[in-house]
């Protein structure tokens, strides 16, 4: 499909105002690389590449595959949602009802629903114990290692892979269930560290960009960005930092990925955005880019 703003009806300075965004992002240092679509009424305004995404300089392309990061927990969410319409399971079916060993800890009342929308009070920042990191990617080595623990997994792909009536692992499963019927060819769950059209995400010389008491109660200079974390939760009243852009409807949703990629929904206005990047950043300063990019794609839709 050929990017028409005119068919998509958009405004083309608003758009020329949002490829300027981007590319002023990665003359600043931000970021190296980028790749974005915004589309309305199922056709294309705007799809563009920018800058270079490997460390020897070569140039964006239109079919580099990038690193999702947590835009990926969007595929496991929505064909854990499709077998729920399958009647495989329900939201408020415990997860231990489908894998026993799950209760081990305390999380014996766990549902699915909880894990969807990040309440059931497990905590994600460490490592599982024994087990590797070339080994990470084995889903059944990493369940049995942390089922016993109250802390760091995710269970929704084997919740997938146990109720499937075709006894597929779950990659098989995105391929065939989601990736395959949308027509995303180049998408899959693991690639080849030796694809040609696979951008490495790496950091470079960008600066980590954080918050970090004990660097500013030192006056010392930025560190390389070996990290990145993603957003910040709060609670309370205020106003809310959103990826979704601060002039997006109320109906609007998205899914972020950490410090470097997005994709964005406003039904209202039939918009629908995805953004990729290579060069992480953090994430506060991620979601801020992304409330950015968003408002002004916003702006470009003509009613």
């Amino acid at each position: 499909m050929t990017p028409s703003a005119r068919d998509a009806n958009f405004n083309e300075e608003a758009l020329s105002r949002l490829c300027k965004a981007i590319q002023d992002d990665i003359d600043n240092g931000r970021m190296f690389a980028a790749s974005i679509i915004v589309g309305r009424g199922g056709n294309i305004g705007l799809q563009k590449v920018f800058g270079t995404v490997t460390p020897d300089g070569r140039a964006a392309c239109d079919d580099d595959i990038y690193l999702a990061m947590s835009v990926s927990k969007s595929f496991t969410a929505a064909l854990i949602l499709r077998a729920v319409d399958q009647g495989r399971f329900t939201l408020d079916t415990k997860v231990a009802d489908i894998l026993p060993d799950f209760a081990i800890g305390g999380k014996q009342n766990v549902t699915i629903r909880q894990l969807l929308n990040h309440t059931a009070g497990t905590f994600r920042g460490f490592l599982p114990p024994g087990i590797s990191a070339e080994n990470l990617g084995n889903l059944d080595q990493y369940y049995a290692s942390v089922a016993s623990i109250p802390i760091d997994y995710a269970v929704l792909g084997k919740i997938l892979v146990a109720t499937d009536p075709k006894e597929r692992n779950f990659r098989t499963i995105a391929k065939e269930e989601l990736f395959d019927p949308l027509g995303m060819e180049h998408s899959c769950f693991g690639l080849a560290e030796d694809h040609e059209n696979r951008v490495p995400n790496h950091t470079g010389s960008l600066s980590k960009d954080a918050l970090v008491p004990e660097k500013e109660a030192r006056n010392m200079p930025d560190s390389p960005a070996l990290y990145s974390l993603l957003g910040g939760y709060v609670r309370g009243d205020g106003h809310y930092l959103t990826g979704a852009g601060y002039t997006a409807s109320p109906r609007a949703f998205y899914g972020v990925g950490g410090g470097s990629t997005m994709w964005m929904v406003d039904p209202d206005r039939d918009l629908t955005v995805c953004f990729f990047s290579a060069g992480f950043i953090e994430g506060l300063h991620h979601l801020e880019r992304l409330s950015k990019i968003n408002d002004v794609a916003l702006s470009a839709c003509n009613w």
